[in-house]
C-alpha cells in the first residue's frame, strides 16, 4: 500500500468513515458527469437521507446529489397525486419520482433515465424505501421508451428545455388527459411572453 492510500485509510478511520473521495468537477456535458476521485473505500454507493427522510443511494463517484433541486421536490411534496400513476421523463437520481410516491401518494411512478448508472440507483433508491413494488425503473431514452396511454401526470424536469419531448409527453397521457408540468428557462429580457399553456387534453 503507497504512502498517499495509508494516509487516506488513516483519515477515513480517525472519520469514522467507510469511503472517502476528492470532487473536482462537474463536466459540461448531458449527464453532468462528476469527476470524482475514490481515494479510500472499496467502491463509490452512498446513502443520502433528504428533510422527509427519502433516501437515495447512488455511486458518488459517477453522480452527484443536486442540492439545487430541494426547493422544488419541497414544492412537489405538497401536491395530492392519491391514486395516479406517473410518469417522470428524466429521473435521474429519483429526485422528483420518490416525492410523487412518498409524499404525494401516487399509485405508481414510471421513471425513466437513458443513463444505466442511474437507473440502478434507481432500483436501490426504491429499494431502500421500501416502493420498489411502485416504481417502474425504464432506461433509454425517454422520446422512444414513454409508454403511451398510462399517465395521469407526466413531469418534464430537464432543463435548460424539454420541448423536444412534449408531443412523447402528451402520447403519455391516459386517453382523457392529464397533467404535464414542463420546466423551461425562459429569457427574462425578451420582449416575447410565451403562450399561456394550460391541462392537456
Amino acid at each position: 500500500m503507497d504512502s498517499r492510500r495509508e494516509l487516506w485509510r488513516v483519515v477515513a478511520e480517525s472519520l469514522n468513515i467507510a469511503r472517502l473521495g476528492r470532487k473536482r468537477f462537474i463536466g459540461n456535458d448531458d449527464e453532468r458527469t462528476p469527476h470524482v476521485d475514490l481515494l479510500y473505500g472499496a467502491n463509490g454507493w452512498v446513502e443520502h437521507v433528504d428533510d422527509r427522510g427519502i433516501r437515495f443511494v447512488y455511486d458518488a463517484s459517477k453522480r452527484v446529489f443536486n442540492n439545487k433541486k430541494v426547493p422544488e421536490m419541497q414544492r412537489i411534496s405538497e401536491w395530492d397525486c392519491h391514486g395516479e400513476t406517473v410518469v417522470d421523463m428524466y429521473a435521474g437520481l429519483g429526485y422528483y419520482s420518490l416525492r410523487f410516491l412518498i409524499c404525494c401518494g401516487a399509485k405508481q411512478v414510471v421513471s425513466i433515465d437513458w443513463s444505466d448508472d442511474m437507473c440502478e440507483a434507481l432500483r436501490r433508491t426504491a429499494e431502500a424505501n421500501n416502493v420498489q413494488d411502485r416504481m417502474l425503473v425504464i432506461e433509454g431514452d425517454s422520446r422512444r421508451v414513454t409508454p403511451c396511454l398510462v399517465a395521469d401526470r407526466v413531469f418534464l424536469g430537464l432543463v435548460p428545455s424539454c420541448r423536444a419531448h412534449w408531443l412523447t409527453a402528451c402520447k403519455a397521457l391516459k386517453q382523457e388527459g392529464g397533467m404535464l408540468h414542463i420546466h423551461e428557462v425562459l429569457d427574462v429580457s425578451s420582449r416575447q411572453i410565451p403562450r399561456k399553456m394550460g391541462t392537456a387534453k
